[in-house]
């Protein structure tokens, strides 16, 4: 069983920190890709797993790094957030919570907006089915699923791409599902600002209610 991770970064001591989280788990992770939006990320040891630093020395966007993922060859791929602390049992928990239920394409942890949460029991795993908008923290996907759904398109720069695969996924009969383990958003930092997420955000908006309503094609 192959698992590899897909993390975009824009903030470089926070994405350590993942790592350093990832670390302790290294014996259920093989690799994870960082893309390094932020065009100042350096690794600062080595790491139990592999680890592929890419930088374009320019920002391209979120979902533009979620789409590398659909050309991983890996029994289970994920995506994780640059922002988080993580659940010392979370990659546990997350594959083994496959076994809950045959409809589940992606299993997601949940996420806590405090740092204190208890330890998930890995042998004690429920789930939820959720959509995915506001899911997709640190979630692992089956690659036999992924290899079904469409790429995000580029009209998608930071939002949506988390509402796009959870439609795709429901549409042809499988299901996300949100398990027992937690991760702390108490750590983020914010871009709205630099990025300007209200026009950002509206704009994409815009996209997705259009397409929606068969205004356009994506």
């Amino acid at each position: 069983m192959r698992i590899e991770f897909i993390m975009p970064v824009m903030r470089p001591k926070l994405a350590l920190l993942v790592l350093d989280d990832l670390a302790i788990q290294t014996q259920l992770i093989n690799k994870i890709t960082i893309v390094d939006n932020g065009g100042n990320f350096k690794l600062q040891r080595k790491y139990p797993f592999e680890v592929e630093l890419i930088s374009y020395m320019k920002n391209i966007g979120v979902n533009a790094v979620w789409n590398k993922m659909f050309d991983i060859e890996a029994d289970y791929i994920g995506l994780i957030g640059d922002d988080y602390r993580l659940d010392k049992n979370l990659i546990k928990i997350l594959i083994n919570s496959f076994k809950l239920h045959k409809d589940m394409a992606a299993s997601t942890a949940t996420i806590f907006k405090k740092d204190n949460f208890l330890s998930a029991d890995p042998y004690n795993i429920s789930g939820r089915h959720v959509s995915g908008k506001g899911h997709m923290g640190a979630i692992i996907f089956r690659k036999c699923i992924l290899d079904q759904l469409p790429l995000i398109p580029k009209e998608f720069f930071i939002f949506f791409g988390d509402n796009w695969l959870g439609w795709w996924i429901d549409t042809i009969g499988y299901k996300i599902y949100e398990v027992s383990v937690g991760i702390s958003e108490v750590y983020k930092t914010d871009l709205k600002d630099k990025l300007d997420y209200p026009t950002v955000i509206e704009n994409e908006r815009d996209y997705w209610k259009d397409w929606l309503r068969s205004k356009i094609e994506l």
